[in-house]
């Protein structure tokens, strides 16, 4: 087990701000995480989904989050 750290590029980021004016939030860090585990495939360990949900949700795509 453990953790990767995927880095930031400017497809994310633009991606990223796409998701924040989809979901009227300007949690760019939160938009971040969800638009890199959505590339990746990868589940996000979280104990406050709410806000990643709702960005999902804005984006049209699914998203797994799993309980820590």
């Amino acid at each position: 087990a453990g953790c990767d750290v995927a880095a930031t590029g400017e497809r994310t980021a633009r991606a990223a701000g796409v998701a924040c004016g989809r979901a009227k939030t300007s949690d760019i860090v939160d938009a971040v995480v969800v638009v890199t585990a959505m590339r990746l495939g990868a589940p996000v360990v979280t104990d406050d989904p709410t806000d990643l949900r709702h960005l999902a949700d804005a984006l049209g795509a699914p998203l797994v989050l799993r309980a820590p």
